[in-house]
Formats: structure tokens, C-alpha cells, sequence
């Protein structure tokens, strides 16, 4: 997973939070969908490994959904 900067979270608090991030925004620090995908220890030619990357990236969105709604919720108190 890649790290997060403080760039991120600025952006999450600044309301972009509520559009989700795009596949890029995942895959790009790893140099695209191909490096992000070889080093989870997936194969680019091989379709079940495609769709376990894509979940992967999907896990991704979900976890930074979850702390941006905990950030939001700690920020509202």
C-alpha cells in the first residue's frame, strides 16, 4: 500500500474527500498499473491476477473512505 503524505490529507479535509480517487492515484507511485501490479507479486498477462489488482485498489478506496469518515466525524465533535 502506498504511504500516505501529508499532501493527501490535506486534500480529504479540504472536502474532496466525498469524490473517490481515481485508479492512477493508486497505482501511480508504483510507476502505473504494471509496477503496482508486479510488486504485489501479480502477473500483467494473467486476467485473475488483472481482477485481484483492481480489488486491491478498491481495498484501497474503501480504507481511505473509512478515515476520511472517521477524520470528518472526529472533526464534527
Amino acid at each position: 500500500m502506498p504511504k500516505k503524505s501529508s499532501a493527501s490529507s490535506n486534500t480529504s479535509a479540504s472536502g474532496e474527500s466525498s469524490k473517490p480517487k481515481s485508479n492512477y492515484y493508486y497505482t501511480k507511485p508504483y510507476g502505473g498499473m504494471k509496477g503496482f501490479m508486479e510488486s504485489h507479486g501479480l502477473k500483467l498477462w494473467d486476467h485473475d491476477d488483472v481482477l485481484t489488482a483492481k480489488r486491491l485498489i478498491d481495498e484501497y478506496r474503501a480504507d481511505d473512505a473509512a478515515e476520511a469518515a472517521e477524520a470528518a466525524k472526529a472533526n464534527s465533535k
